[in-house]
């Protein structure tokens, strides 16, 4: 993504794409490549978001963080609790963190 208002050329119009996409804006053909994410867990990484849970299906999310495992708390001490959550339960064992 190059930001979040684009010229879409094929609508003839400008498109924010953080205030809702129009219906006629496909997020898997505006952006088709693999996403990072996606291209990781297709090499064997577990991967995880961690967001707002309204995200969750959002074109944006869609378009730019598609692949792992997609997890929703609404505050920020929240997100990065369930990404911790997250992390430590996916530790292998006798790889325990270091105080």
């Amino acid at each position: 993504m190059l930001g979040y208002d684009l010229y879409a050329p094929h609508l003839g119009r400008v498109v924010n794409m953080l205030s809702g996409w129009p219906d006629d804006l496909d997020p898997s053909s505006w952006q088709p490549h693999p996403t990072v994410l996606q291209r990781a867990q297709s090499a064997g990484a577990e991967v995880l978001t961690v967001s707002r849970p309204q995200f969750r299906s959002s074109q944006l999310t869609r378009a730019s963080l598609s692949g792992g495992e997609f997890r929703g708390a609404e505050r920020i001490e929240h997100r990065f609790a369930a990404a911790a959550d997250w992390i430590g339960g996916h530790r292998k064992s006798g790889n325990s963190a270091r105080a």
